[in-house]
């Protein structure tokens, strides 16, 4: 299962689900450092910003982002438990879920994202990550139109 969070509330949702795996996407000066109950080499941190263009002082989505999200997404079995956020839990985190559901599950993009949006309505997932993502699974724009 994966799990949608706030950094505030990560590390306790890691806990509480037993989660075995973490994605972090957030800037340099606000990266968590790995809860104990997860190895180090099971907690992808993507340092970035949540912006969808060139900022200077400011780390912008890019290819190599979504390439080491996806050979993350690689390790984890279809049985582990996962949290994923960003700061608030509304963009990027959203987005990194919906890639790593894309991932896995080739040709749903619509249903993967309907679900996503059901379960989290409050969420504005990053288009240029989704972008990024759809280029990189090969999604031919199915990604970025769901969204």
């Amino acid at each position: 299962m994966i799990t949608l969070s706030s950094v505030g509330w990560a590390t306790y949702v890691a806990d509480f689900r037993g989660a075995e795996f973490m994605v972090s996407l957030l800037s340099s000066e606000t990266m968590i450092e790995t809860p104990q109950n997860i190895e180090p080499e099971n907690h992808i941190k993507l340092e970035v910003d949540d912006i969808a263009f060139e900022i200077k002082g400011r780390t912008c989505p890019n290819r190599g982002h979504i390439q080491k999200l996806l050979h993350f997404g690689k390790t984890i079995d279809e049985f582990s438990e996962v949290v994923v956020h960003c700061a608030m839990g509304r963009s990027r985190s959203p987005a990194a879920l919906i890639t790593l559901l894309a991932q896995r599950n080739p040709d749903m993009e619509q249903e993967i994202v309907n679900l996503v949006y059901e379960e989290a309505p409050h969420i504005q997932p990053n288009l240029l990550l989704i972008e990024l993502a759809d280029t990189e699974l090969g999604c031919k724009g199915k990604l970025i139109n769901a969204v």
